[in-house]
């Protein structure tokens, strides 16, 4: 059988380059990449192959190798912030979660302001501006540091790459934050989930999250696989390398809900109203969690509320800050093993059966 013949990327005479077009819907899906001659670096020979630009057509892709051909000094002082950051999340995105690269993108909706400027002419200046219209849009602390942390990214790949030699974004001044409160369920709102679980639909899953401090996304990942009841704890978590795979232990006040959850032989300790593993987050928040607080007469608080109830609950009554952080996923363990040493364990449960 002939071979097939890709259509994607065209390879030119040595010298000249290559134009290919890139994966997913982008606005500017055509890379053109030349390739240098090879230079020595500490003992080895080392070819680099950068991209010089992204474009609409493959007819504007050649054009641009064409002009390189005849002009190779343009590739530093025309590269623009958009090119940057499209060559860089080409390469990141193969190995890097879904959801890091979620973050990503989303900081990028506000760097992209800078997307059409030359990338050495960036300045402090230039990044200071997103940050302000940021801040007068009234977005937080954590959002204004993740377009720094992308930003040092993008510097620190085309420092890499000498296209520039020095991080202007590290110069940003970010404006002095007041800690807020951290909201939590009230002592009486506690009593009164604990009243009604068991009884009125997903109240025992609120219940479930106040004494486990699982995020919502690990807590509908949850398996009957997870719990080992007999031993007294739980083995789940994700989100962070400290988060994943951690020991949570079980609390009286929930174990006879989980030992029933375990005795329906569902697949999931959580499930729909179908007995069906949740895929998402919103429709169980909207249609089950929300629903079950307003049907008891409590305060509407996001799921996430659980987990700061949680750990205050434990600082409350005088458990070990070290133990609160592991229990969470806030510390990482220092090996594998010791996550599963009795003596560990036995730490953890004294943590939690002080509430």
């Amino acid at each position: 059988m002939a071979r097939r013949k890709s259509t994607t990327k065209v390879q030119r005479a040595n010298g000249m380059g290559t134009a290919y077009q890139l994966s997913g819907n982008r606005r500017k899906p055509w890379a053109a990449r030349i390739t240098l001659p090879p230079r020595l670096v500490d003992g080895k020979i080392i070819t680099e192959r950068p991209i010089i630009g992204y474009y609409e057509t493959k007819e504007q892709a050649d054009i641009a190798l064409r002009q390189y051909g005849l002009d190779p000094t343009i590739k530093k002082e025309t590269i623009t912030m958009e090119q940057i950051y499209s060559e860089w999340i080409t390469i990141h995105e193969k190995k890097t979660t879904e959801s890091s690269m979620k973050t990503y993108r989303t900081a990028w909706n506000h760097l992209s302001q800078l997307s059409s400027h030359k990338f050495i002419d960036l300045r402090t200046g230039n990044f200071q501006m997103v940050i302000d219209s940021m801040i007068k849009e009234g977005l937080g602390k954590s959002s204004l540091k993740r377009v720094l942390v992308l930003s040092g990214l993008l510097y620190r790949y085309a420092m890499q790459n000498d296209i520039v030699d020095k991080n202007y974004s590290q110069f940003v001044v970010l404006p002095k934050f007041i800690k807020t409160k951290v909201e939590t369920f009230t002592d009486l709102e506690i009593k009164l989930i604990e009243k009604n679980a068991g009884t009125v639909p997903f109240v025992d899953d609120v219940l479930l999250l106040i004494y486990t401090g699982l995020r919502i996304q690990e807590f509908i990942d949850l398996t009957p696989f997870n719990v080992h009841l007999e031993d007294g704890y739980i083995i789940a978590g994700g989100k962070t390398e400290a988060g994943t795979d951690r020991i949570i232990p079980i609390h009286p006040k929930i174990k006879a809900l989980l030992k029933s959850r375990i005795e329906s032989r569902k697949s999931h300790i959580i499930t729909s109203k179908k007995g069906k593993p949740l895929k998402g987050t919103n429709y169980y928040r909207d249609k089950c969690y929300y629903p079950a607080l307003e049907s008891i007469g409590v305060t509407k608080r996001k799921p996430h509320v659980c987990r700061h109830t949680f750990a205050t609950l434990l600082s409350d009554h005088g458990a070990d800050i070290n133990s609160i952080k592991e229990i969470l996923g806030h510390k990482r363990y220092s090996t594998t093993a010791d996550i599963y040493t009795h003596k560990k364990i036995d730490e953890l449960k004294k943590a939690v059966l002080m509430l």
